[in-house]
């Protein structure tokens, strides 16, 4: 499968989101622990200086195929919608497509390059509470380290938030498409397409076969005979973990 560079992505606000919200998270996680404002984060780690700084880095490490986990994240979206209009009308011309179903456990055991986790939505107050405990765990852990550690810089913990958060947040728009991101840790190497004029850099990814868990064929596809060539798609892959094959249940012509 392909993983795209987050600023190609169909959110022209990708990832500098993210960033933004982990600012306001951070704020208030300091704000919380009394941290003085002369040696806050959130104060001195987004000043446009250093904000430049962390586009350097993300550039650079996103040309590194071992490394490019640490920049600008390249990612696969998956979706926990089985079978909604919108996604068959978005991405799979009109109903006319299939949606893939994957075992999510079974794609983390096999494909260890791969980071999974559910998208953060600016909407869901729950998410973004349980997410700034987690990064007052995270800044708890790094004061310890900076005390213990002199050569551990206030960067590295931004860079952790970047791609621990950042990486994994939405705008609110795109709610109703329910991803579920998977972020390339690393790869042998980064490759580019076209796309509506835009030369997109992206890379390649190898799932098992195995991790297929169902097949759904879109509302306004010809059913019956792609379900034929469906099963010899299976038969030729000697597929023995039983995928299934299902049909859309929404009434569409397209």
């Amino acid at each position: 499968m392909w993983a795209t560079h987050a600023l190609y992505l169909n959110d022209p606000t990708e990832y500098r989101y993210g960033k933004e919200v982990c600012h306001k998270l951070l704020q208030a996680v300091e704000e919380e622990l009394g941290i003085p404002e002369i040696d806050r984060l959130s104060v001195r780690m987004y000043e446009e200086q250093m904000q430049d700084h962390f586009k350097l880095i993300d550039m650079a490490y996103a040309q590194e195929p071992r490394q490019i986990g640490r920049g600008y994240p390249y990612v696969i979206s998956f979706s926990k919608n089985r079978d909604t209009l919108s996604m068959w009308n978005t991405y799979a011309q009109r109903g006319n497509g299939i949606a893939i179903g994957f075992d999510k456990d079974e794609l983390q055991r096999r494909c260890k390059q791969l980071k999974i986790k559910s998208c953060y939505y600016d909407i869901e107050d729950k998410d973004y509470s349980s997410v700034k405990n987690e990064i007052k765990r995270k800044y708890g852990q790094y004061q310890h380290r900076v005390m213990n550690d002199p050569a551990f810089a206030p960067i590295d913990f931004m860079q952790y938030l970047h791609s621990e958060f950042a990486a994994y947040t939405k705008h609110k728009a795109y709610i109703e498409e329910r991803e579920v991101r998977c972020k390339i840790n690393q790869s042998d190497g980064i490759l580019f397409r076209e796309a509506n004029g835009m030369v997109v850099p992206y890379v390649e990814t190898k799932i098992p076969f195995e991790c297929v868990k169902e097949l759904i064929v879109g509302p306004t596809i010809d059913k019956d005979r792609m379900n034929n060539s469906l099963f010899m798609l299976l038969a030729s892959k000697k597929c023995k973990h039983g995928v299934q094959i299902e049909m859309s249940k929404i009434p569409y012509r397209g």
